[in-house]
Order: structure tokens, then sequence, then C-alpha cells
């Protein structure tokens, strides 16, 4: 969506389940160290704007911001993230004062929680084992052995009789939790059906089931041979897969590859309130759009003719998004930086000491990046010059010109600026 969202523009919530004082502890205790304090306090507020009532008032952003005390980036920053753990859903009418529809999703009950592996494996990185543990004996209750027991409760009917009743024509409200989507290219199905019957019950495979795994094979970062193996490893006598099993298994793997840490989420591209919006098409401009709009990974194996990521690579990338937690369009310039002026190679102190500098800076946005890039690459040319050492000429990126923002590419510039821009696709 191109429209910037603005003080000005207006917004509705809406709420299709009832929320009550549980949802808030969940929130709090499970939701919140992942998705931040200004993300829930974002939806505590909107939530708040629905007392007693399904749809709120029309309310202007510039009204939110006074309440919460965050910025217009911090609100964008925080309903993606209340998106992106299924506790939003955002609508947009473009009027002449624009309109926004958040609509408000009830967070999973304590037990679907943990057993989504994306959320329980990025709660227990950020809060720690015991902490994790705590939490999971607070929410879950344990199990209490009832072979021994006869249930001798009575039924409705049995205690009840209906003398007279009116149907109503409203529908009741119903519990509805957001759900997660995952879109990644691991076709679990396929890996399904790879396995014989003699080995695996299809039939007690279900949707859930699948969804599960899905989750399961992106948070660990599991191919399909992998999990395959992992699968079948974890299927039971009754020919079915214990997923707890599985997902044990899967952790257990990932930490022995990882050095014994579980992994944790990063922004996949450039957030949309740090993206340069230009007036004016230009060279430079299409350059910061590639930049904003790839992923690292996708970049990288752009520059790297789309064969493989080395391991070594991979960890580099893991520590600028996680441990520096630079955003993806400023690795990108990171990355593209490195390779030029280092023959092609990404040598982890070498970039581990421009991204510290840059994190210093407080870089955030792509042409913040290019901007000391540009700078850093002119004081290593003085300085080449300065003590007289005889270098490899290095090649100067593109966008390496302070002039070329003023002018819309040639004809002949718009083909190369098309064909650069194919290896990032």
């Amino acid at each position: 969506m191109s429209d910037k969202l603005l003080p000005a523009d207006v917004f509705i919530v809406y709420k299709k389940q009832m929320l009550n004082d549980n949802d808030r502890n969940i929130l709090i205790l499970l939701y919140q160290p992942i998705i931040g304090a200004e993300a829930l306090n974002l939806y505590l507020t909107l939530w708040a704007f629905l007392d007693g009532v399904l749809i709120s008032k029309e309310k202007t952003h510039h009204y939110l911001m006074s309440v919460t005390h965050l910025n217009i980036e911090k609100i964008i920053n925080g309903r993606q993230k209340l998106e992106a753990v299924g506790l939003l859903k955002t609508f947009f009418k473009k009027k002449s004062t624009n309109c926004y529809l958040y609509e408000l999703f009830a967070p999973l009950t304590p037990n679907d929680f943990f057993q989504n592996p994306i959320l329980s494996a990025t709660l227990k990185n950020h809060i720690g084992d015991e902490e994790y543990n705590r939490l999971t004996q607070l929410f879950i209750s344990e199990q209490v052995d009832l072979s021994d027991f006869k249930d001798i409760s009575k039924n409705f009917q049995e205690v009840f009789q209906i003398v007279d009743y009116h149907t109503s024509e409203m529908e009741c409200l119903k519990r509805e939790s957001g759900q997660l989507s995952i879109t990644n290219g691991l076709d679990v199905e396929g890996v399904l059906a790879t396995i014989s019957d003699d080995i695996l019950n299809h039939k007690l495979i279900g949707a859930s089931e699948k969804t599960f795994i899905k989750h399961l094979s992106y948070i660990y970062d599991l191919n399909e041979e992998i999990l395959k193996e992992l699968i079948i490893s974890s299927v039971n006598q009754y020919k079915k897969i214990d997923l707890l099993k599985l997902r044990k298994k899967s952790e257990k793997l990932f930490q022995y590859e990882n050095e014994g840490h579980l992994p944790k989420i990063a922004l996949k591209t450039q957030p949309e309130n740090l993206r340069k919006n230009p007036q004016q098409v230009s060279k430079r401009n299409q350059i910061i759009h590639v930049f904003e709009t790839t992923s690292p990974r996708d970049f990288l194996l752009g520059k790297n003719d789309n064969s493989i990521i080395s391991q070594n690579e991979q960890k580099i990338l893991a520590y600028l998004l996680l441990d520096l937690k630079l955003n993806p369009g400023v690795v990108n310039v990171l990355i593209d930086y490195v390779l030029r002026i280092n023959n092609n190679k990404l040598v982890k102190n070498f970039v581990t000491t421009i991204a510290s500098q840059w994190k210093k800076e407080k870089i955030t946005t792509v042409e913040e990046a290019m901007n000391i890039a540009e700078r850093e690459f002119k004081q290593r040319k003085n300085y080449q010059k300065d003590t007289k050492q005889k270098t490899k000429a290095e090649k100067i990126p593109d966008w390496f010109h302070q002039n070329i923002e003023s002018k819309a590419p040639s004809k002949e510039e718009q083909a190369e600026i098309e064909k650069m821009l194919e290896e990032y696709r």
C-alpha cells in the first residue's frame, strides 16, 4: 500500500469475539516478550475502545498517538507485529480522509500457544528455559489420572426442562483467535507422500497436523530430506506422528547445528515505515527500492548467482539481523558494499567492524546506509592516496554518485536497471 498513514487518517476498531481478563494475562506474559511493550500497548488501547461495544466510534490516529504516546512510525511498527502474530487484521479504504478498520482477534489459548512451534520457540528464546517452564506450569494444568474414577455427572436434560424459548435473531459472539500465516517453499504434503503406508498411517494426519509440521519446518529451518527423517523417527506404535517428539527432535537438531542457540525471528524486508517514498523515478531511487524490498537472504543469493549461501554466510546474516538488529534493507547495502570493496568475499571480522560502526551511527534506512557507505568509501580512497599504497582498484557501486538523484534515467539506463533488478527477484 503506497498511501502513507497520517495522523489525520481515521480508524474504527472491530471485534468478532469476546475478550476477557484471562486474555490480558496471556497477552502480557506470553505475547509481550515476542512483540514488545509498544505493540502490546497498542493492542490494549484498541481493545479499550471496544468497552461494551462491537464496533468503536471513528477516531483519528492523532488521538491514538496522544493516548499511547507512540509516534506514527511506532504505531505502524506495532500494528505490523500484531498482524504477524495473528492478533490483528488491518483493512484500508481510500477516501478524502483515509479510513482504517482494525479487527481485533483474541490470543490463542495457552494450550494452543505452547503447541504452536513458532510462538513457543520464540518465547523460550526470549525468556529462557527456567521462566518458560514456569509459565507452562502456570497456564497448563497438570493432567489428573481418572482411570480409576467413574463419571457420575448429570447432563443438561437430566437437570433442566425446557418450558419455553425464543430463538434470537442475533448471532452469539464466537471466540475466534487469529492464526499465523506462513508461506514458505517447503512441500509438507509432498514429504508425507514419500513415507510408506507401512510406516505412517496417512489417514491420521489432518490439516492441523500439516500446519504444525509446516510451522515447525519454518522456525527450525528444516529441508525436505531432514524433515522426512525426523517424521519417520517420531512415528509411534500406532503409525501416528508424535508431534511433541517431532518438535523436541527438531529443536535439538537446530541447537546442535547452531551452537546451542534457539531460533530467533527477524524482519524479512525493510519495515514499510522506514522505506523511501520517492516522488521522482531515478536510477538511484530504483536501486533503493531493490535494497528495501529484497530479503537479505535473497539478495545474497543473487550475488552468489542464485547458487547457495554458505554456512559462514548464514551466520553473518544471522549476526547482522538478530544480534545487531540491523534492518534488512541496511543489511543489503552493507553486503553490497563489503563485497565490492573486499574482492567479493564476506569475512565475518571485516563485516562486523563496519556493521558495528553503522550500529553506533544508528543507521536505520537504506538511504542513510548508502550515504555512510559513500562517505567511508571516500575515506578509504583518501587514506590509500595519502599513504601511497598500491592496491587493486575497487569497483564503485552505481549509487556512489551524489548527482544521480537529480536525473531521470535514459532508455539505456532504464534497460540496465531492469536487468540488474531481475537478479534480485
